[in-house]
């Protein structure tokens, strides 16, 4: 369903429009769903210049992984790859939970993936993801910076709390 897309098709506009799923988590252990807006700017700011991708134009169309795997292998199935309009990416999963499944199986698919909300070590395997890009650092990864915020104001005790 086109009116699902944003921004909604022109049908006067010459130029070839790419459609990519926005997977996010409204619910869940994590929502992700904040996103929305920079994501709307983001692709506003690009369809509106003339020098990137000349003569195409980007919209996305949302579905819901709620942090969850099932529900997240669910809506890839049918938000991403049986629905029209044909999705060239996907950005999100909206969690390391839901990203990890998808992430898995978008390569079969020719699908791109990304994701800036998803921060598990494991993704890290191109081997086993290969068309996946993660935009966010591993906690593994931010172990660095955090020592040296430690060391830098001399506190001798911390705690950390995740949620996963």
């Amino acid at each position: 369903d086109i009116s699902r897309v944003y921004p909604p098709i022109n049908e006067s506009d010459s130029r070839v429009p790419l459609f990519i799923g926005l997977m996010l988590s409204f619910g869940g252990g994590f929502a992700s769903a904040s996103a929305i807006p920079g994501v709307q700017i983001a692709l506003d700011l690009i369809n509106e210049d003339e020098y990137l991708l000349p003569g195409y134009t980007l919209h996305y169309s949302i579905s819901d992984s709620q942090c969850d795997h099932s529900l997240a292998l669910q809506s890839f199935f049918h938000r991403v790859v049986w629905e029209e309009p044909v999705k060239h990416a996907l950005i999100g999963g909206g969690c390391s939970v839901a990203t990890e499944p998808t992430a898995d199986i978008s390569h079969f698919y020719n699908i791109t993936h990304l994701s800036c909300a998803s921060s598990s070590p494991e993704l890290k395997n191109r081997s086993r993801f290969k068309k996946y890009f993660q935009l966010l650092a591993t906690d593994l990864e931010l172990v660095p910076a955090y020592f040296g915020i430690l060391q830098y104001f001399e506190w001798n005790h911390v705690v950390i709390i995740q949620q996963e």
